[in-house]
């Protein structure tokens, strides 16, 4: 059998030492079914591998003589061989110049780019016209810094808006305590039918209540047996009758009379006996 009834093989290409590895290098899995997940059990293996790492095996001395590893590797293809490149001679370089028999070369170095400060602009135009006493008042003042801000317009759009949402709240509010009239009604009359929903529901609860007991009073079983006692008093009350006459009890024309009468009740409670009976076995109504 294979997987997954079977265990899968996890098999380490790299030669190490570990105790879930045996000298094969296949990780040995102790409890294994159908119902096992491969996930899960790799990672309990990458975990413990984690926990207590696996010693690499570099001599040959640590491995295992007898090793032979499971996974075979296609033999790696030969590279073609470039094609030639014609031949280019080696540049000529010129001698440097000498000074003293010694080689001066002077390599200059790169020049850093120069720092240049972002320009910030300081000025603020609404304040031009204003002089240094003036600019001291409108320091000190509140009224007259507010008296500026709004002659820039700078709030002008979010005012703007504010009203209007302002506006459409109070819109709003005015129509609903115009609906609310309406919406006390609706709820006197969900509430009627609520209440009304509820003695339905009792009700409904004694008539399923009532209906199981009829069917269990009027179920196949319980009709057998009622018409099996019936029968056996009709029968009893014909062979009556019939005793009576024997022993002179009773004239032929009230026997005759009688003794039909009981016997045709009989005849009648025995044929729906065999219907019960017969509906009985076969699982469908036979009235």
């Amino acid at each position: 059998m294979g997987f997954p009834d079977s265990p899968p093989t996890f098999v380490s290409r790299t030669p190490i030492r570990h105790h879930l590895f045996n000298t094969h290098m296949q990780y040995q899995i102790r409890h294994w079914n159908r119902g096992s997940s491969l996930v899960n059990l790799l990672k309990s293996l990458i975990a413990e591998l984690v926990r207590t790492p696996p010693v690499l095996l570099t001599n040959n001395a640590n491995r295992n003589p007898t090793y032979r590893s499971p996974i075979t590797y296609a033999a790696p293809m030969a590279k073609p061989m470039p094609p030639p490149q014609p031949f280019t001679p080696a540049p000529v370089v010129q001698p440097r110049p000498r000074a003293n028999d010694m080689t001066v070369e002077v390599t200059p170095k790169p020049r850093q780019p120069e720092y240049t400060p972002p320009r910030i602009d300081t000025s603020f135009y609404m304040l031009d016209g204003f002089n240094t006493e003036e600019l001291r008042k409108l320091l000190s003042s509140d009224e007259k810094k507010d008296a500026l801000v709004e002659s820039l317009g700078i709030f002008s759009s979010g005012d703007k808006k504010k009203e209007e949402l302002y506006t459409e709240v109070e819109d709003l509010a005015e129509k609903n305590l115009r609906q609310k009239p309406d919406f006390e009604i609706k709820r006197d009359e969900l509430e009627k039918l609520r209440t009304k929903e509820q003695e339905m529901r009792e009700k409904l609860v004694k008539l399923s209540a009532s209906q199981n007991e009829l069917q269990k009073k009027f179920s196949v079983e319980s009709l057998r047996k009622q018409l099996s006692s019936l029968v056996t008093a009709a029968d009893e009350a014909s062979e009556e009758i019939l005793q009576k006459y024997n022993d002179s009890e009773m004239e032929l024309d009230a026997y005759i009379k009688e003794y039909i009468k009981a016997r045709s009740l009989f005849h009648r409670r025995s044929a729906k006996q065999e219907r019960i009976n017969l509906m009985n076995n076969n699982g469908n109504p036979a009235f």
